[in-house]
Formats: structure tokens, sequence, C-alpha cells
């Protein structure tokens, strides 16, 4: 189940990051982190703002690319997540997003399955695995308070609209979600027109954290 849960968020490469970073026994030495880091997001008060499908622009051939950290391990990595082309699950038109993991120690890809809609964003699993039973990701219009079921009897819910400073720029009115599980929790932030620039993961039996931000895009 959790690994469905790393599908729908595309986590499962910067998941494998993590694990790997873990079983080397190599550490930062930084202290532990919060569960809700501040060092480059600031909260702004527009809390009637809404949004829609322009917080997950899905055109094909738009490609993100994102740093990853751990306070597991001293390593760091790339992460690349593409749309890349159609196919159909059970008569379903899905986009195919791709992602790619660049490290020293390697590389991998995967490929999930999105449906884009006016009424939000749901996944079918992935190519190798695809699914009739869409999971959501986020449910559109976007707004502070808003709370929908996410996967099992996990509720997600956006929390806050923040301005996020990435290696690739400042971005406002970003939506801040929370994905809760009884392991981990999962903060991710969306910019209008641009998508994902941040992503944070906090481990519930490890206290350790790992995060994800946007370098750059190709639109």
């Amino acid at each position: 189940m959790m690994l469905k849960k790393y599908f729908v968020l595309g986590l499962f490469l910067i998941s494998a990051f993590v694990i790997a970073g873990c079983n080397t026994g190599a550490s930062t030495g930084s202290t532990t982190p919060t569960t809700t880091p501040t060092t480059s997001t600031t909260t702004t008060t527009v809390s009637t703002l809404t949004g829609g499908r322009e917080y997950y622009p899905n055109t094909d051939g738009n490609s993100w690319t994102y740093a990853t950290t751990s306070t597991m391990t001293t390593e760091t990595g790339t992460l690349r997540y593409t749309f890349d082309g159609t196919t159909t699950v059970d008569s379903i038109v899905v986009q195919k997003f791709k992602q790619e993991s660049f490290s020293s120690t390697g590389s991998s890809t995967g490929e999930s399955l999105d449906l884009v809609s006016d009424a939000g964003v749901f996944w079918y699993g992935s190519v190798e695995s695809p699914t009739t039973e869409a999971v959501t990701k986020y449910v559109f219009p976007l707004k502070v308070g808003e709370t929908w079921i996410s996967e099992g009897a996990s509720e997600a819910e956006v929390l806050a609209i923040e301005t996020v400073t990435v290696p690739a720029g400042i971005y406002n009115n970003c939506f801040k979600i929370s994905f809760p599980s009884p392991t981990q929790d999962i903060y991710v932030w969306l910019a209008p027109n641009v998508g994902m620039v941040k992503l944070y993961v906090y481990s519930l039996t490890t206290t350790m954290g790992a995060t994800m931000e946007l370098t750059s895009k190709n639109f």
C-alpha cells in the first residue's frame, strides 16, 4: 500500500534515494528536522485564493528537474519528471509521466499514469502495472482547508498559501498540501503555471527527512 502512495505522489524514486542513503549508514550529522520546515517558505494570508489545472500544467513534453537531499546521507541526487505521451487503461486515455533518477550510485526510470481534468488529478498506476481503480492525487479547485481521501484512509489537506524559494526561483501563491500517513508526513508545494516546486518527506519512524526542490523546467 505504501508503494502505491509513493507512485501517487511521484515519490518512488526519491524514496529509493532516501532508502539507499540509509543503507549506507552515512549521516550529515545535522539535527533532527521538524515536520514543517520553514527555511524557504513564507506563509501568506490570501486564504480566498483558489487554483485549478494551472497548478498542474500537463502539456505533453513539459519537464521538471529537481535536486534531492536527505538527512540520512550526504548523497545528493537529481530527479527529472516529464509528460511523455499517452496510453489507454480500459479505454480511458491517460498521460505517461516519466520519472528519472540520477545519482553517483546509478540511475533508474519509471512511468506512472495520470489523468488531469477540471476535477483534479488522478493516478492510474504505472505503465508496468496499470489499474482502473483511480487514486486521487489532487482535487480542483484547490483552496485552503479543502480535504480529500488520497489513498486508503489518508486525508490530504490544503494547509496554506505560501511563497516558496527554491534554486529555480521565487514562487508566489503556492498551495502547501499535506499527505499524512501512520509512518510518514509528506508536504507538497504547487505553484501556478509551474506545478510542484518543492516536496518534503518526514519519516515518523526514523525521524529523518528528505527534500526535493525545483532547479529548472523547460516551459
